[in-house]
């Protein structure tokens, strides 16, 4: 018998004032278009994505979070406007991060960290393309285009101060932060 293995991912999670009014946006999408999925997950910026250990390996990677050597220093961070991911089946909208090297920075860190302790775990080789998501999976096309007609012409605006990065783990149902790095 196969182990069940444990979901897990590493992100930037945004303030709590920041995160309600983000996660009303998301109330938006789940009522008005019918997109709930992006509900299940605190608002954030992933840096590193979704992956899977054995409950084994889960003290490990708890160590991990806190042995990281990261040399980045708290930071600012912008997120600006409404953008989109336009693909036939999993269509995305999603508010950007204005992109700086601190958050490049710290993306490169913690994957290369990762990618050092756990050499066996195969990552995604996609370029890094940070984001807030809004609507996604359970976004359907027709619902896609109405609230990118609508949201292209808003405009959001925030700062936030950067000082820390969270090991997110899936409980069947929804995401829980289960560690925080202080930078």
């Amino acid at each position: 018998m196969r182990d069940v293995l444990n979901q897990y991912f590493i992100a930037i999670v945004l303030p709590q004032d920041i995160s309600d009014e983000v996660t009303k946006i998301k109330q938006d999408f789940a009522g008005r278009f019918k997109s709930k999925k992006a509900m299940r997950v605190t608002p954030h910026i992933t840096l590193l994505p979704p992956f899977r250990f054995s409950p084994k390996q889960h003290k490990h990677l708890l160590q991990w979070v806190a042995q990281t050597p990261v040399s980045i220093k708290p930071f600012h961070q912008e997120l600006k406007n409404f953008e989109f991911f336009v693909n036939t089946r999993n269509p995305v909208i999603f508010i950007q991060p204005v992109i700086n090297e601190h958050l490049l920075l710290l993306q490169k860190e913690v994957t290369r960290h990762f990618r050092i302790s756990f050499p066996k775990l195969h990552l995604s080789e996609r370029e890094y393309n940070p984001h807030v998501t809004i609507a996604y999976r359970d976004l359907k096309p027709a619902m896609f285009h109405l609230a990118r007609n609508e949201y292209q012409q808003k405009q959001y605006n925030v700062n936030f101060i950067v000082s820390s990065f969270h090991l997110l783990q899936h409980d069947g149902k929804a995401w829980n932060i289960i560690r925080t790095f202080n930078l």
